[in-house]
């Protein structure tokens, strides 16, 4: 699943090395992620796999790293199916 958020992340453009970045790396830290591009982020990953991310599940910690974002993806998928 990493991957395809790498990937995602990747179409946005808005850091050169996405696929240097490790699973457990600070993607707001890195650079790849802030305040505005993690609104479009969410939508992009909403349109991918389907699912509705609530205002409530978006935040810093949850969407720290790879590995974060993965693990809220995977209890999302749980709850809506």
């Amino acid at each position: 699943m990493s991957n395809k958020l790498r990937s995602i992340l990747k179409q946005m453009n808005v850091v050169q090395s996405v696929d240097s970045l490790s699973d457990d790396a600070n993607l707001f830290s890195a650079g790849a992620l802030d305040s505005l591009t993690l609104v479009q982020f969410v939508l992009l990953i909403e349109d991918e796999f389907k699912i509705r991310i609530e205002n409530t599940d978006i935040g810093y910690d949850q969407f720290q790293t790879f590995q974060k974002i993965s693990a809220l993806l995977r209890d999302k998928h749980k709850v809506e199916t």
